[in-house]
């Protein structure tokens, strides 16, 4: 029981919840993401109890300040939160960084300084926590402003050299690992998508063949033509860059963009993960009150279609925590 290890007023609304469902499959996993959930809770409970209004995150669709991700290749526990509030500043978030993980080296710190000196930062910067038993790991995902896109394709041509300059890439995060100094992830729109467009992003590092593969699923879980599909959708792309490895992409799209409503989504998505011959246990239990409730909020966030080092199509999909309380 969760509650054996957090006090439930010392973690948002919603939390508690999804925790208990999760910490019946992976007890350990849990009660560590407790702990840290404890923390990162505090800048938002300290705002409640002062009776303020809370400003909506843009991390979620509902302005939740954290989202849980499941996917196909891993059982870790893993979710990505709002640092501190979303009128903070850059700096002040990566203060917040630095107090939970101290400070870390990179190959990317002259780019890093540079993003978050941006002046017209929207939300700053994110933390992505990832929880493997007794175990646990972080990602900051900083922001990248128009005007610096030019520093960040810099340094992306220069880690995939075969990367050509294609037209309407609009770069959004970089992500980085603390613990791995050498790995970063580029974090981009494609505007205008087409398929010409995809070859070469996907040709780059070399799995272009396996691109029809993916347009394919795309276009199953929104049930509609792939032509059709890519002419309207605001789609993202990553590309995962580690040291002696081969880049992975992934493509994303935001779940309120394939799917009407949160039980189209379990279904659909869950049809994939069958296709790709995995299991998601954990998200299958979190969510199975879709099958009986459908809530109009939209709890699902992005979805990603991935192609890992060894040329596997692997899914993910972002839900924002929530309770039975509030879907009913």
């Amino acid at each position: 029981n969760i509650l054996k290890w957090v006090e439930p007023e010392a973690l948002l609304p919603e939390l508690n919840n999804t925790l208990q469902v999760i910490a019946e499959m992976c007890p350990v996993s849990a009660m560590h993401a407790g702990h840290m959930l404890k923390i990162l809770s505090q800048p938002w409970l300290a705002s409640i109890e002062k009776g303020c209004l809370l400003p909506a995150s843009l991390l979620t669709p509902s302005g939740y300040p954290v989202e849980f991700t499941f996917r196909t290749n891993s059982s870790d526990l893993v979710y990505t939160t709002e640092l501190g509030m979303p009128q903070d500043s850059s700096e002040a978030k990566w203060e917040m960084i630095r107090e939970l993980i101290g400070e870390f080296d990179s190959p990317l710190r002259p780019l890093l300084q540079t993003l978050i000196a941006q002046p017209e930062q929207r939300f700053g910067c994110w933390l992505g926590v990832r929880h493997r038993d007794t175990t646990h790991s972080f990602k900051v995902y900083q922001e990248v402003v128009p005007s610096a896109s030019m520093d960040v394709l810099r340094y992306l041509y220069q880690a995939i050299p075969d990367l050509p300059e294609v037209a309407g890439l609009a770069p959004k995060l970089l992500g980085v690992v603390p613990e791995k100094p050498g790995v970063a992830e580029y974090y981009f729109q494609v505007k205008q998508p087409n398929m010409s467009i995809l070859n070469k992003l996907y040709g780059a590092v070399g799995v272009g063949k396996l691109l029809p593969s993916v347009i394919n699923y795309l276009s199953y879980l929104a049930g509609e033509p792939r032509e059709k599909l890519l002419a309207r959708l605001r789609i993202g792309m990553s590309y995962h860059i580690a040291p002696e490895r081969m880049p992975c992409i992934t493509l994303f799209v935001h779940a309120s963009q394939i799917f009407a409503d949160n039980r189209q989504a379990r279904t659909r998505w869950l049809g994939f993960v069958n296709q790709l011959d995995r299991d998601v246990p954990i998200y299958e239990a979190v969510t199975q009150i879709f099958d009986k409730t459908n809530p109009t909020a939209v709890l699902h966030g992005l979805i990603g279609i991935g192609i890992t080092e060894t040329q596997q199509i692997e899914t993910s999909i972002g839900l924002c925590p929530f309770s039975r309380e509030s879907i009913s």
